[in-house]
């Protein structure tokens, strides 16, 4: 969310921390169903911290020199659309491993 709101984008930066967090709930779904927690995807926990934690090394550099944000907008947007796809990819593993059962 503190994201969004630096670069003058809150919804962007709500949109993304929720589908963080329904990335979670899906692993967790996972496990309910007797299923092993998977942690895969291409914007796990790990991934969206890395993405956001280069972006704002960059930022800062980027900030002092030009006076923009793009690092800190590409990356909302980076962690918004690859934890989408996070989701997806969870969400077909669950249900192929249902389906395997």
């Amino acid at each position: 969310m503190a994201l969004g709101y630096a670069i003058h984008c809150p919804t962007l930066g709500w949109f993304g921390a929720l589908a963080a967090a329904v990335t979670a709930y899906i692993r967790v779904l996972g496990g309910s169903l007797g299923l092993p927690q998977s942690f895969r995807g291409p914007m796990a926990k790990p991934h969206r911290m890395a993405v956001l934690t280069g972006a704002c090394l960059v930022g800062a550099a980027e900030w002092v020199l030009n006076g923009t944000q793009w690092a800190l907008i590409a990356a909302a947007w980076i962690i918004a659309v690859g934890s989408v796809i996070t989701c997806g990819t969870r969400s077909v593993a669950i249900a192929r491993q249902l389906e395997a059962r």
